[in-house]
């Protein structure tokens, strides 16, 4: 699913975290409580969307450094926060092979990204998803 998720997770007060936070939209989960699978979480956390863009990394990195630098003070204060341990964001975008004139698909991420995400403490995961040109 093309977009960017931001993930925050540990052993940790989420709900402090958040209320002490203007981030918005982010979905928590609480150690013990059941996941949508009916087992009990083994840990706290939340995530929310940094870009809802479809498509390519360049447009959803634009959005993601704009949200980055939005609630960059927020963020610095809750990867701090003792018992956080994943901190990642997770780029979903749409697999190019076999589309015309496309050998070979690579991507790059904007330097300024790069370098809040290392400020920030954010881990960067790139999730290829298949589409009706990708191969099996």
């Amino acid at each position: 699913m093309p977009g960017c998720v931001l993930s925050i997770r540990g052993h940790f007060d989420v709900d402090a975290a958040l209320l002490a936070s203007s981030i918005p939209g982010c979905e928590a989960w609480r150690e013990g409580e059941p996941s949508a699978q009916g087992e009990p979480w083994q840990d706290s956390g939340f995530s929310v969307w940094a870009s809802r863009v479809g498509g390519g990394l360049q447009d959803q990195a634009e959005y993601v450094i704009r949200f980055l630098e939005e609630h960059k003070a927020d963020l610095l204060g809750i990867v701090a926060l003792a018992g956080v341990e994943d901190t990642h964001l997770d780029f979903g975008y749409d697999c190019r092979l076999h589309d015309e004139g496309v050998a070979m698909q690579g991507d790059c991420l904007p330097a300024r990204l790069v370098a809040l995400c290392g400020e920030l403490g954010l881990a960067i995961m790139l999730s290829l998803y298949p589409t009706e040109s990708c191969p099996d």
